[in-house]
């Protein structure tokens, strides 16, 4: 099954934008690809006015898309009474009436995304560069530190036992790709013992949270001119109720470590970056959180990626994606669990 943008009704969209939202302008709509994956499509709408941008689900969609849609616009919409940078959500519909497919209106984000290169002066090593990682991690506690039952999202997730469900969790993601992918599985060296480690230094969780579950440099927008600040974490699609400092681990295990990790990548290169200890330290200062499980954090936060994104493999060997990123994310997921085992070994 191959995955395009969908058939957007144009005639239909203009319509609904001159009756909902006047405010983007009245020329016609100018649709600008940004984006897109396995669940969704994303487009810069401009019309003459204030650009937005447009999420509609990949074609054909998916079940599990249009949720994952739905969570994102109630997230967002919640969001905006919280001082957690993020896209403000100008309109959500499940349903295909308004426009012809589901989709969701944001706000468009002037900002670079923190994976892709960057301007100066934050192009080359030096303070201005290293204050991104800080910002990035005060957005983070920022998020943390949200009162969800506050904001409408105490039925968000299911905190309980939270921690203690996460390795199953991903181990059955990985064995259901044998069935949603007809995927025979591979060998992943470290796996099991990584999944062995988790089991045996699960922390007791200190606070439940609003968690992203998914904030890194490939997820955070940040303002074009120094000082470094955070204009926007985007891709709300997988966020939940669990433990905050899991966001702290995703966002800091591909930089340096002061025991192992370079923080080089074949897909990213930070190592010039504030190592994850130190970045830990400047977050238990802003949360009041000990952080000294953060190997745990780490290590999980390597562990559920790799199973996530182990998708690609089944579909380059199925010969559903051909392109080099796949060949290139299917080798760094063994990377991945490789650098996750070296964290466990180094942390005893």
């Amino acid at each position: 099954m191959s995955t395009t943008a969908p058939p957007l009704d144009l005639p239909k969209l203009t319509a609904w934008l001159d009756a909902r939202h006047p405010e983007l302008g009245r020329e016609p709509v100018v649709l600008e690809r940004l984006s897109g994956g396995s669940s969704s499509s994303v487009f810069k709408l401009t019309r003459g006015a204030m650009p937005a941008v447009l999420r509609v689900p990949a074609w054909p969609p998916r079940a599990d898309s249009l949720k994952a849609m739905g969570r994102e616009a109630r997230v967002l919409s919640a969001l905006a009474s919280t001082a957690v940078p993020h896209p403000r959500l100008l309109d959500y519909s499940g349903e295909s009436d308004a426009i012809g497919v589901p989709f969701m209106l944001m706000s468009f984000v002037d900002g670079w995304l923190g994976s892709m290169q960057a301007p100066a002066p934050f192009d080359r090593p030096g303070p201005d560069r290293a204050a991104l990682a800080y910002a990035m991690i005060d957005a983070v506690a920022e998020l943390g530190q949200v009162d969800y039952k506050a904001i409408g999202l105490e039925d968000f997730g299911k905190p309980e036992q939270f921690l203690e469900r996460q390795v199953d969790r991903w181990l059955k993601h990985i064995d259901s790709l044998r069935i949603t992918e007809n995927h025979p599985g591979r060998d992943i060296p470290g796996l099991h013992e990584v999944a062995a480690w988790l089991r045996a230094n699960t922390p007791k969780m200190q606070r439940v949270s609003l968690i992203h579950s998914d904030v890194s440099f490939a997820n955070v927008m940040f303002h074009h001119t120094a000082p470094a600040r955070v204009a926007a974490i985007i891709d709300w699609e997988i966020a939940t109720l669990g433990d905050p400092l899991l966001d702290l681990g995703r966002a800091v295990f591909p930089l340096p470590g002061k025991k192992v990790g370079s923080g080089k990548s074949r897909l990213l290169d930070f190592s010039d970056l504030p190592t994850r200890e130190d970045l830990a330290q400047h977050y238990a200062k802003r949360t009041g959180l000990d952080v000294s499980h953060l190997d745990y954090y780490v290590v999980l936060s390597m562990f559920k990626l790799g199973a996530i994104i182990e998708f690609n493999y089944a579909r380059m060997v199925n010969g559903r994606d051909s392109s080099g990123m796949a060949a290139e994310i299917s080798e760094y997921i063994l990377e991945l669990f490789l650098e996750a085992k070296a964290v466990t070994e180094s942390a005893g």
